[in-house]
């Protein structure tokens, strides 16, 4: 019967087969099983803890939630000079294996690890007692800093086998409850993908239809530009026959004094003719 990997109070007579037992390949240069003694009982120590000191089950958890896995491939491959493998889980499964023993990887991720979160590690520093430490924790555990507080609480001096186990425990249903919000969240980013996929059709619709209009309402102002500039000539042409009429009546008047007592008589002539043309017809109507 496989323990739950976060059980730490089974016996040490056999340690729970690691996880490519269950129907993985398992990787290069790491045994099928493996058996990590429980640690005798802690002495008291103002020294932190290093990584490989750690409990046999805190290294899985350490190893994946402090560390990005690009990060962790990159010290892989400079301090065990060696390709690290390709599949991310075989990779994560060999790195925890050299991460349990003092090894050029582990020494490398400590390291990086007490870089990373040194802030971190500072203020746990002012915890004095394992209950200080536990009380720190809880403060922090559920926000963004919480791998830095998960290093600096499973390596400080006053973290108790007890309070391991119980922040293990804690940090493996974490990472239970960030699945199940990866999951929701990778649901709502493909209905989101889908959505805009829509929006992103209507929008090129509305596109389409805005340069058609946009093309019919050029074509229309050219028109209108077209037909100011005709109206702009013949206005123009206008005006020159209007001041060309106005420069011929002046010549005319300077040259013939008399040209206005002649118009006028002229305009009296036809209005006298009117007038006998209309006595006529009355004259007629009357025969």
């Amino acid at each position: 019967m496989l323990r739950h990997p976060l059980d730490h109070h089974t016996s040490p007579a056999a340690e729970p087969a690691l996880p490519w037992a269950l129907g993985r390949t398992l990787p290069a240069g790491i045994p099928a099983t493996a058996t990590t003694p429980v640690p005798a009982p802690r002495a008291a120590s103002s020294r932190r803890r290093r990584l490989w000191e750690l409990e046999g089950h805190a290294h899985c958890p350490v190893v994946g939630v402090c560390l990005p896995l690009p990060a962790l491939r990159r010290l892989y491959e400079k301090s065990e000079r060696e390709s690290a493998p390709a599949d991310d889980y075989d990779f994560h499964c060999v790195a925890v294996a050299r991460c349990k023993q003092r090894s050029p990887l582990a020494e490398a991720v400590n390291k990086a690890l007490d870089r990373r979160f040194a802030l971190d590690i500072q203020r746990a520093a002012r915890c004095k007692t394992a209950e200080e430490l536990q009380a720190w924790w809880d403060d922090v555990r559920d926000g963004r800093a919480m791998p830095g507080a998960f290093w600096a609480t499973m390596t400080h001096p006053h973290c108790t086998v007890p309070l391991a186990g119980q922040v293990l425990g804690q940090v493996h249903m974490l990472q239970h409850q960030v699945g199940m919000v990866t999951r929701v969240e990778v649901e709502r980013f493909e209905a989101l993908i889908d959505e805009n996929a829509v929006l992103s059709r209507q929008l090129a619709s509305a596109q389409e239809r805005s340069t058609l209009a946009a093309r019919e309402a050029a074509a229309r102002i050219e028109e209108l530009q077209r037909t100011v500039v005709q109206l702009r000539g013949q206005l123009l042409a206008a005006d020159t026959a209007r001041e060309d009429l106005r420069m011929r009546l002046q010549e005319l008047e300077s040259t013939r004094p008399d040209l206005p007592q002649r118009t006028e008589l002229q305009r009296k002539v036809l209005e006298l003719r009117e007038q006998l043309l209309c006595l006529r017809r009355a004259r007629q109507r009357d025969d």
